[in-house]
């Protein structure tokens, strides 16, 4: 017999995602809070959320909002910084007109690798060049035994 009671009701799990908490996702990703902050906070499942994000247009467009409205809170912080400290203005300037004001050595040389290989007596003697120092000065060192390359001290 089919009770009406029944036909009402939806088969399969309920929903964690209730339109209220996708609204308290949005606050707290819009509060500059990481994806992981948010779903944990809410004991949402890091599956669970991912696998809305990539099934659900409406989803994805509120989370791309919120980070979207913390993007905004932290640019206006830091606009505000740059009134009193100019280094805010010129963290601005590097990363919004990168062509004009960013360090682009970085860019231009992707996995860019330098190989030195010197022993630990030139090393020093560059640095003492770099740093204008004639010669190492040591105050109070205690005298250590000569030793070889192997770790060895010399006899003698």
């Amino acid at each position: 017999m089919n009770h009406p009671e029944h036909s009402k009701r939806k088969l399969g799990r309920s929903t964690v995602l209730t339109p209220e908490v996708i609204q308290q996702l949005c606050d707290i990703i819009a509060d500059a809070n990481t994806f992981t902050t948010a779903y944990t906070a809410l004991g949402i499942g890091k599956a669970t959320f991912y696998k809305r994000m990539s099934r659900d247009v409406a989803f994805r467009d509120a989370i791309a909002r919120a980070q979207s409205q913390a993007k905004q809170m932290l640019l206006g912080i830091i606009k505000k910084a740059a009134i009193t400290d100019w280094r805010a203005a010129a963290w601005i300037n590097e990363r919004t007109y990168r062509d004009e004001y960013g360090k682009v050595w970085a860019d231009e040389h992707p996995g860019a690798r330098i190989e030195v290989n010197i022993n630990a007596d030139e090393h020093a003697q560059r640095l003492r060049e770099i740093f204008g120092v004639k010669q190492a000065q040591v105050i109070d060192a205690p005298a250590l035994p000569d030793v070889e390359r192997n770790g060895e001290a010399k006899s003698g």
